[in-house]
Order: structure tokens, then C-alpha cells, then sequence
């Protein structure tokens, strides 16, 4: 018998596993990060959701079609499961302090094995080739210099004043398969607390949540 199951299903039982907490009745829901398409198929016959990171609206279809299609393998219907996307955002006075933050974090995907393959698929590989060049010979902020502002436009990232354009972006990728969509902000400066407060009276502003910052 293992450890667990002499723990007993509530996990307070004797045994070498004891819960800190008391576990929920009703059951987990349970989430996958894919974007290749054999775990976008397994995510689709095991998950309740998959979670997709950095994919554009074609890409995500893709991502999408792989997905959904595992789900019928294991008798489930796919019209019951998530599709998550995320957006980085980043707001500024200046928009190109804005897009120079999320340069930073576009710089890191460029130099990942796994996210430039799929930058590359999405178009970028010249770019991507050029920063991992620039990377080895003259270090970060150089290989940061060469994302334009226009790979940061084409990516699930959003660089503004304020989120006036937002809603159009998210759209996009609704379009394209996502039913929900975390907007995630990246910090321009060192004020997290202001720009946070910033960033979400503009959200209540452009109607994309309720209420209004606290």
C-alpha cells in the first residue's frame, strides 16, 4: 500500500502524508500548459482547460484545433473545456517605455529553446536569430535592443498609455479559440503599487472589469 493511501483519502490518517488542510468537497479542476501538439491533444483528454503562453491569435488555432481533438479520444466534449490565453501589459506616460519593459521579457522567450522555435513559427526567426547573435557577442541589453517594436505589437503583449486598445487585442484572440484571457502587467518602473493602481482604474475605465481600484 503506498504512503498516501494508508494516509486515508482525506489525507488525516496514519501514514507518512498528512494534509495541513482540510480538501475541498467538490472536485479540483485541473489545468495544462501546452503549446506542442502532443501535449495540447493530452491536455485535452485529461484537463478541465489548457493554459497557452505567448502564442498570437494563429498560433493559438492551432494550439486550439490540437486540443480540442484529444478531447473526443477520451470521450469528453471539447465545448466543455477552457481555452486560457495571457497578455502582458505594460503601461507608461511614454508608450516606449512601455514597449521597452516588455522588450526585456521578449528578449528572455528569444533566447529559450522551446519559445524561440515557436517565435520563429510565428515569423520571427530572423529577429530571433539576430538576438541570440547579439546575446553571445555583446550581452542582453544589446540582444534587447534588436525586438522591434512591431514583434511586441504581433505577440499576446500590449504596450500603451492606457487600455483604450485592449479590448480590440483581446478579441482577437477570443476569435481565435480563447474563452478566457489573464492580462497580466509587467511594471514599467519601481511605483508597482501606483502603476497597479493606474492600470486597473483604466481597466474600470474601458469597461473590462467593475468596479474601481481600492
Amino acid at each position: 500500500m503506498d504512503p498516501i493511501g494508508q494516509a486515508g483519502h482525506d489525507g488525516r490518517g496514519r501514514g507518512a502524508l498528512r494534509l495541513a488542510f482540510t480538501p475541498p468537497s467538490e472536485p479540483l479542476r485541473l489545468w495544462i500548459a501546452g503549446l506542442g501538439p502532443q501535449m495540447a491533444r493530452l491536455a485535452g483528454k485529461l484537463s478541465d482547460g489548457i493554459i497557452i503562453n505567448l502564442a498570437n491569435p494563429q498560433m493559438i488555432r492551432q494550439v486550439v484545433a490540437d486540443f480540442r481533438a484529444g478531447a473526443p479520444e477520451a470521450g469528453r466534449d471539447p465545448d466543455r473545456l477552457d481555452v486560457v490565453s495571457k497578455v502582458r501589459a505594460a503601461l507608461a506616460d511614454d508608450p516606449q517605455w512601455a514597449y521597452w519593459t516588455l522588450k526585456k521579457v521578449l528578449t528572455f522567450y528569444s533566447l529559450q529553446s522551446g519559445y524561440s522555435d515557436m517565435l520563429a513559427k510565428m515569423g520571427w526567426g530572423e529577429v530571433v536569430a539576430q538576438v541570440q547573435a547579439a546575446h553571445r557577442e555583446e550581452g542582453f541589453t544589446a540582444a534587447r535592443r534588436l525586438i522591434p517594436d512591431a514583434m511586441v505589437d504581433d505577440v499576446p503583449m500590449y504596450a500603451a498609455r492606457d487600455l483604450e486598445r485592449l479590448p480590440a487585442k483581446l478579441a482577437e484572440y477570443a476569435a481565435a479559440g480563447a474563452t478566457r484571457c489573464v492580462v497580466a502587467y509587467v511594471p514599467v518602473g519601481d511605483d508597482l503599487r501606483g502603476e497597479l493602481r493606474t492600470f486597473l482604474d483604466s481597466a474600470v475605465s474601458h469597461h473590462l472589469i467593475g468596479g474601481g481600484a481600492a
